[in-house]
């Protein structure tokens, strides 16, 4: 069941990504000439879900099933780098609050982009953070970093940027040592 437009529409074009990938015709950019760069990546989202999920019935509840479950990792993830900054206790209740903050809720819990889009960026702040200031990071945590970022500007082009001129602001202030300042811009951003 979905009121609002937005779910209704990344329903339709799911449909539409579906029919199109089923025809073999897998170029996102053919069938969708007209679209913005921002929304393409809720539409193949949903679309992609459908793909692989269209003997499962009621591809809706499959796809919402998906939301929670990256809704959950986007916890996981903001847990991971509030315990990194402060302490387990610290970390446990921030996580908490956030999961029970009543947008997260929303985005978790229906048909809106919001969630994967959420995700990405925690992924992103969470490698970030690894990666410029914890200092333990394999080349698999590089790539998760330019990939997050790379699929955030399917789903918002105005963060794609701004990650990106975050992790610059980390490398700067981490090489000038200014620990404490390169945290709070980068969060700031």
């Amino acid at each position: 069941f979905m009121i609002n437009s937005d779910p209704v529409g990344y329903h339709k074009w799911g449909e539409q990504v579906l029919l199109n990938f089923n025809k073999g015709n897998f170029n996102v950019f053919r069938f969708f000439p007209n679209s913005d760069l921002s929304d393409l990546g809720g539409k193949v989202y949903y679309g992609s879900i459908y793909y692989l999920f269209w003997n499962f019935g009621n591809k809706i509840i499959i796809a919402r099933i998906f939301n929670a479950f990256f809704a959950s990792l986007t916890v996981v993830y903001f847990y991971k780098i509030i315990r990194y900054i402060n302490n387990v206790d610290v970390a446990r209740t921030s996580a908490v609050l956030f999961m029970l903050f009543p947008i997260f809720n929303l985005y978790a819990g229906t048909h809106y982009k919001e969630s994967i889009f959420l995700f990405f960026v925690m992924l992103s702040a969470y490698e970030s953070y690894k990666i410029f200031f914890v200092k333990q990071y394999k080349y698999t945590d590089v790539i998760w970093l330019i990939l997050s970022i790379i699929a955030s500007f399917f789903f918002r082009n105005v963060i794609g940027p701004v990650l990106i001129l975050s992790a610059m602001g980390l490398v700067l202030f981490n090489f000038q040592k200014k620990f404490s300042l390169g945290i709070g811009i980068s969060f700031t951003i």
